[in-house]
């Protein structure tokens, strides 16, 4: 199902780089995002995205919803693919 439905600008985005595939950039607001904006796309069209069916699509829906609330200036909820010791670990990992 293609919307037809105009979409805001997409604000927020950093400084681009092209490739044969399309313009990969960064989206702030809130939480970075990566995203690949396909060549001849429109930017005031409605954002579409593409998901692999796989073992990670779970996570990639969940990830896929934070950055709609993030987009849309809605509260994002906390990455649950990692619990908070989790967090913890990795950050001391991180520092050591």
């Amino acid at each position: 199902f293609l919307s037809s439905d105009p979409s805001r600008a997409l604000a927020g985005v950093g400084p681009g780089r092209d490739s044969p595939q399309g313009s990969h950039v960064v989206h702030d607001s809130g939480i970075a995002t990566q995203l690949l904006l396909l060549p001849g796309g429109d930017e005031n069209r409605s954002l579409t995205a593409l998901i692999p069916l796989d073992s990670q699509t779970l996570g990639r829906v969940e990830a896929l919803v934070r950055f709609w609330r993030a987009y849309n200036r809605r509260p994002v909820p906390p990455d649950t693919r990692m619990t908070i010791q989790q967090r913890r670990r990795l950050r001391l990992m991180m520092r050591a």
